[in-house]
Parts: C-alpha cells; structure tokens; sequence
C-alpha cells in the first residue's frame, strides 16, 4: 500500500511510504511487519483507531483468508482495538514454541568466525528487540560482550561501555587495533621468511 502524507509549514509538501502486504509467506516475519507498519503510520500521525481501520488492505493470500474469517469486526469474538488485532496476528502468524525459539537463540548468541563486531552487534540487538523490547540496555550488553570473540571480549569489558553507542564505538576500536596487529605480524613473518631465503651460503673450503 503507497501512503500519502500532505502537510503544509509554509509550502506545501507530500510524502509517500510504502508498506509491503502481508501474505504469511514463509519468508515474512508478522513482527516485523508490524512494527514496520506502526513506524510508518506514526511518521503519519496515525491514531491506533486509524491503524485498525487501515491495516486490513495490507493483507493478502492466507492472511486475508484469516482476517475475514476471524478478525473481521463483525465476527462474534474478533479484536476490536488495533493492540488486540497485533495480539491476535501474533499468535496466528508466528510459529507456538517461537518465544522458546528466540530464548534459546540469545542462550547461543555469539560471534561468528568470520563475523565483524558491528554484524554481531546488529544481529543482538535486532534479537533482544523480538523478544522484549523493554529490555534494558545493561542487560542486553552483558549478553552481547559475552558472545564475543574471545580475542575481543577481555577487552571490551575492561574498556566498561556506559550504552549501547559506548559498546559500539568500543568493539570497533578493539577490532580494529586487533586487525592492525595481526597485518603487523603477518608482514613480519613474510619479512622473515624473504630475508632467510636472499641469504646466501658460506662456503668452507
């Protein structure tokens, strides 16, 4: 759906916010979604009145086939305020044991071999978001700096972050200082191993 949005400070200017449908594809996320529908509705100044009047032309293949069998407001039982409806789309759309799914993902969350800091950070955060995003910030830290690589974690903690963007800027400068050591290191031993080779034998006569 293409959103328009006209305000006038002066001159007047129009603004236009595309929200994807939803189909209940195997590749959507119903969270997701809907956080990005709210984001989108709130720069609009959308009331959650007018979210749940719109957000039924968003819904297409099996999720359309849903709400007008379940969610439409004139069925007996069907959500009638636009927290309900997030509720109600939650449990429909998002597998049973998802909340156990993402809790054992944060128990295993840790860095990658090949993963950058800031990847790793992204992809915490972005999962401590799906599961409460309430959760303070010292928690989510403690979580984070202890999937870190070992070569980085020591580091960063003693480095004590106060917030998120600390903890960013820190994992950044370690992982940067540990990739200048280790170019370091590697042109030595090249060095090293170049010079050993031009050396030429002594012969003893």
């Amino acid at each position: 759906m293409l959103i328009t949005a006209v305000t006038t400070v002066g001159v007047q200017t129009t603004t236009v916010i595309r929200i994807d449908p939803f189909h209940e594809n195997v590749s959507e996320d119903v969270k997701k979604w809907i956080k990005t529908f709210e984001l989108a509705t709130t720069v609009l100044g959308w009331t959650d009145g007018l979210q749940f009047v719109r957000y039924p032309a968003d819904l297409k293949g099996s999720a359309r086939h849903w709400y007008c069998g379940v969610a439409k407001p004139n069925l007996m039982g069907a959500p009638t305020k636009w927290a309900e409806m997030k509720k109600s789309l939650r449990g429909c759309f998002l597998p049973y044991d998802y909340d156990s799914y993402l809790v054992q993902k944060l128990k295993n969350l840790t860095q990658g071999f090949n993963e950058s800091c800031e990847n790793f950070l992204n992809r915490a955060i972005s999962l401590f978001h799906k599961i409460d995003s309430t959760t303070k910030d010292g928690i989510v830290m403690s979580s984070i700096i202890e999937g870190l690589k070992s070569e980085f974690r020591a580091t960063v903690r003693t480095m004590r972050p106060s917030d998120l963007q600390d903890l960013r800027k820190a994992c950044q400068i370690v992982e940067r200082n540990y990739e200048d050591l280790k170019h370091k290191r590697s042109n030595f031993y090249h060095e090293r191993k170049n010079f050993k080779a031009q050396k030429v034998p002594t012969n003893i006569v």
